[in-house]
This record gives C-alpha cells, structure tokens and sequence, in this order.
C-alpha cells in the first residue's frame, strides 16, 4: 500500500491495484516472446456478452476470429489464422489461466513467427507465476470479506441486543418516569417535579441514542434492497435530523456488459455502505457543510463511490477530520485492495473518492 500526500490539495491516496500487476506481466510475455501483442482475457461463458480485455490488447477482429472458432475454449495451445484479403498470417497461443473460470493468456505473432521451446518454457512459467499470484489474492480476498462479514454479524448482534434489552429497559423506565412525573405534579411538589421531570428528558435523549445506535449498526435495507436503496435510506435519515442537502446519484457505465448492482458481491457492498456512512458522519460533525453529493458508479471492474461536501475542508497539520473515521475508511479499502484519495482543499470542502475492484471479490 502507499500513501501520497499533496500540499496543495492535501490529498491522500492508498492504491492496490490487481490490474496493475497483471499488466506488468503482460508485457514480461510481451517481451520474452517477442510478440506483437499480448493480453489477459476474461471470457464469458455467454457467446453474446463481450470479451473483456483486462490488460494489455489483441485486436478485436481477432478475438473474434477466435472465439468462433472455439480456440478459447480449449486447453493450451497454439493457432495460426490465414487470410488471403488481405495476404495475413498471424499465429496466436492460447494459455488458460487455471481455477479461474474464462481467464486466459493470449499473444500475437504477425507472419507467423513459431515460438522455439525456450521461449515456450518461460510463457509458461510466466502463466504458472501469475496463477499463483491470482491464488494468493483469492485467498487474500476471502479472508477480508470474511472479516468485513464478521464485524458485520457483531453489529447485527449488538443492534439486536440494544433493541431487545436495552431498548426495552428505557421503554420502561420512561413509563415509570413519565408516571412520576404526573403524580409530583398533581401533589404540586415543585421540586420533586422537576426532578421527575429532568429524569424523563435524560431517559429520552438515551433511548433516542440508543435508537440511532441501532440503526447504524443494522443493515437492514442494505440486506433486503442493495446499496442504492440503502444510501437513500441513509441520506433521508441524515437529511431529517440536519440542516444538510444530500444529492445521491447511481450510474453503470457498463460498455456493452449487463451490470446491476444486486450482482456486486455482499462484502463489497457492505464495505462501501459503511464508508459512505462514515464520511456522512465527518460532514455532519466537523464541515459545517450546507450541501453533499454522494455519487456511485459501478463498471465491469469496480464499484466506485465519490462523497463531495462545500463545507470548511480540515487542514493537513491536524487531526480534527482524520481520527478513527478516516483510518477506518482507509482500512476497509485497504482490505479489499481498493483505492481511496481524501482530497481536501480548505475552506472550499472535502471530496473523498473510493473504488472497490470487484474481479477479485470473494464471498
């Protein structure tokens, strides 16, 4: 992980980028082989969904060419395609990328150049590296969804138990509190009374505390309705008790690829709701901010959130708006190699910019 600070805008940057690593290794077979080009492919099951090219390129006419013709369905191998309009000859080797479902490496030779067996060997290698890489993050990835879920089970549990037994316990006591109150004020014990009285206000302000605990501890309507659904939930709760205009907005920029948010995996969901929680939190309590945009943008590779206030900013030097809030947002993104910059350019406001990949996500 690193972290970037600027002056100017006092921006703070953690990247952990998968796709990066796999394009380093593209180029590794590049070179090796002497190629023309080379790529890592996704391939869907689907004959009609598109290929997605996740590093690197081969033209698309080719994978076209390719996937007609059901070499990217098969084991390793390689393929020579002849065109006489016009004259071509270009030669492709195909490598899956094994337990992961459609991945594979492909490379092109223009005029046919054939690969001597050294240079196979070190493709090869390259492929078994890389598989051992994507295994690692799989199991780096289940760990931190199991660990985002885990907290997750502790909130809904302590919601639960606030609600059912503490909760209760105030209800009562408010009760009993309110009764003391009519019966010191029917007697016209002015002291008494007003005794009754400051216990019935201190009762309510912890059960309204209490209620709000439960509320932010519970997922409800991010289980039951997705994150969009659970961000407006959120933003007309924050709207009701605050003087604050939320704006919420929810884009796909799918490219041709049949995206919904109900299909981003639940850990990734959770992780973002949570950060866009926190972030409403710092608006609310420290930028005396009159207006806020929250906007999500979810494409075939990440889930992308965006929290823009005009309220004072924070400076650099100080610790006001970077306590627990920010490390926490900062550790969540962290755990699912994601990518977070807190922009802040004092007093015009702060905008704090997260993407969470979503081709490593595990459930």
């Amino acid at each position: 992980m690193s972290q970037v600070f600027s002056d100017q805008a006092s921006a703070t940057v953690v990247n952990s980028d998968p796709e990066a690593t796999i394009t380093i290794v593209i180029s590794l077979i590049a070179a090796a082989v002497r190629a023309d080009d080379a790529a890592f492919l996704d391939v869907p099951a689907t004959p009609n969904v598109p290929i997605r090219v996740v590093a690197g390129s081969i033209p698309s006419g080719d994978l076209t060419w390719l996937r007609e013709k059901g070499h990217l369905n098969n084991e390793d191998g390689t393929y020579v395609r002849l065109q006489t309009r016009p004259p071509r000859l270009a030669r492709f080797m195909v490598l899956q990328i094994r337990g992961r479902a459609g991945a594979m490496l492909v490379t092109r030779h223009e005029r046919g150049t054939r690969l001597n067996a050294d240079e196979r060997r070190v493709t090869v290698l390259i492929r078994d590296c890389l598989e051992l890489w994507l295994e690692a993050e799989r199991s780096a990835g289940a760990l931190s969804a199991s660990l985002i879920m885990s907290e997750e089970l502790f909130r809904t549990r302590l919601a639960a138990d606030l609600h059912d037994d503490v909760g209760q316990r105030l209800s009562a006591l408010l009760i009993e509190a309110k009764r003391l109150q009519k019966t010191t004020g029917q007697m016209h014990a002015e002291s008494q009374y007003e005794t009754a009285s400051w216990i019935f206000e201190q009762l309510q302000e912890c059960n309204a505390v209490v209620r709000e605990l439960v509320y932010e501890n519970s997922t409800t309507a991010l289980i039951e309705f997705g994150i969009c659904a659970a961000v407006r939930d959120l933003t007309e709760r924050v709207q009701a008790r605050n003087d604050l205009e939320i704006e919420c907005s929810f884009g796909v920029a799918g490219g041709g690829y049949d995206l919904s948010y109900n299909d981003v995996p639940h850990s990734i969901q959770v992780a973002c709701f949570r950060i866009i929680q926190e972030a409403i939190t710092n608006v609310v309590k420290h930028a005396e901010a009159r207006h806020c945009v929250i906007t999500l943008t979810l494409n075939a590779s990440w889930l992308s959130a965006t929290i823009a206030d005009d309220g004072c900013g924070f400076l650099a030097t100080t610790t006001t708006r970077d306590g627990f809030g920010l490390a926490g947002m900062r550790q969540r993104t962290e755990m699912l190699d994601g990518r977070i910059s807190i922009n802040n350019n004092q007093p015009s406001g702060t905008t704090i910019q997260v993407d969470l990949p979503l081709t490593f996500a595990s459930e």
